[in-house]
């Protein structure tokens, strides 16, 4: 059987690329399917050449023509010229499908935020992505998506019938489970100028990611409990975000919130052992892979009470609603004023995400392909 997987964020260069969650989808999966298919001849379709990517006698990378950065060059001239020189039996595509395709085909779609909520994307990067998107889910075999809520809002705005959606939940990387030592934390701590106890999130910067909410909810929780916690807030800012720099700039606190940008993958494991409390505030995921993260790490979590998150949580953290800026500094309080519950939780959470692994998903793929084959 031949297989076709797409390697567009395998791409260390795009901004949507290998540092963002799809990246490490897209690494993970790979390295697991190649662990456990060694009969299927694999081509992985790359933007650029890299050599640092793992290596097999049944997987070749192949890489598109220069224009192929393009999205839609890719998908409506790249791609569609390669397999017909070279035809796979079925297509593995991520969020959106080439066009012209013989084979079948299984899209992986975690989630549609920018349809059910269209503010939360500049309208220049919406508009080509919800054609392309119901496109692709038109014609795909079959769409693999993470959790039972981006299941039902699959079903519900771009009406798939439920029998085409197989639910494959995300896995954990391996190297968050061993624990770093206090040197290794306190280094990195250093490093990012983190000088004492701290609150932690990771997400890119934007406004669906309510951190604007979360400086505001941390300024009332330290008014009202003197708490001395810094406030840190990994991630890349993707667009103009002017909200985001005036909650920081207007916050009495402003010095003790940290931005160190997009962190290095070495030292996430650090960050997260080092957190008092990891907190996602998101206002719509369809995923979160940063909770389960924070949960393997041993860090306790509070979580929006949203979308998908008391899915993935599984009762493990503290939940809050993300419009109510009391609920949510109440929240961030509670767990940070009592160890108890605090051990309670990564206990809880450690609990969860032995769940969770990218074999699993590799597995559960790969029984999909095989069934259209």
């Amino acid at each position: 059987m031949k297989i076709g997987y797409d390697g567009k964020f395998l791409w260390q260069d795009a901004p949507f690329g290998a540092k963002s969650g799809h990246g490490v989808h897209a690494i993970e999966l790979l390295r697991q399917m190649m662990a456990l298919d060694r009969q299927s001849a694999f081509s992985v379709y790359l933007i650029a050449a890299d050599s640092s990517l793992p290596s097999q006698d049944n997987f070749s990378y192949l890489e598109l023509p220069g224009l192929a950065s393009s999205s839609i060059w890719r998908n409506l001239v790249a791609y569609p010229l390669e397999l017909t020189r070279r035809p796979v039996d079925v297509m593995l595509s991520y969020s959106t499908l080439p066009a012209l395709l013989k084979c079948r085909t299984v899209l992986l779609l975690a989630d549609i935020f920018w349809i059910a909520n269209p503010q939360w994307l500049p309208r220049r990067y919406a508009v080509l992505r919800t054609l392309a998107t119901k496109a692709s889910v038109k014609r795909a075999d079959r769409i693999i998506t993470t959790t039972e809520f981006s299941k039902r809002e699959i079903m519900r705005y771009l009406n798939v019938p439920q029998e085409r959606i197989s639910i494959v939940p995300h896995g954990i990387k391996d190297a968050l489970r061993a624990r770093r030592d206090e040197e290794t934390i306190s280094q990195v701590r250093r490093k990012y100028a983190i000088n004492g106890d701290y609150i932690l999130s990771i997400n890119d910067i934007h406004p669906r990611k309510n951190l604007v909410g979360l400086v505001r909810a941390y300024d009332i929780a330290r008014q009202a409990s003197g708490f001395a916690h810094q406030l840190v807030l990994v991630g890349r800012t993707l667009w103009n975000y002017p909200e985001f720099s005036a909650a920081i700039e207007q916050s009495p606190y402003r010095r003790d919130i940290v931005l160190p940008g997009y962190v290095a993958a070495t030292d996430i494991a650090a960050l997260y052992q080092g957190a008092t409390l990891f907190v996602y505030p998101s206002f719509y995921e369809g995923w979160g892979l940063q909770v389960h993260e924070a949960m393997c790490a041993g860090t306790p979590v509070a979580v929006a009470n949203n979308s998908t998150m008391p899915e993935i949580a599984g009762g493990a953290a503290a939940e809050f609603d993300p419009y109510d800026l009391d609920d949510m500094a109440q929240c961030m309080r509670r767990v940070i004023e009592d160890a108890n519950l605090r051990a309670t939780m990564v206990a809880h959470g450690l609990e969860q995400v032995q769940r969770y692994s990218w074999a699993s998903a590799a597995r559960q793929t790969l029984e999909i392909c095989h069934e259209l084959g």
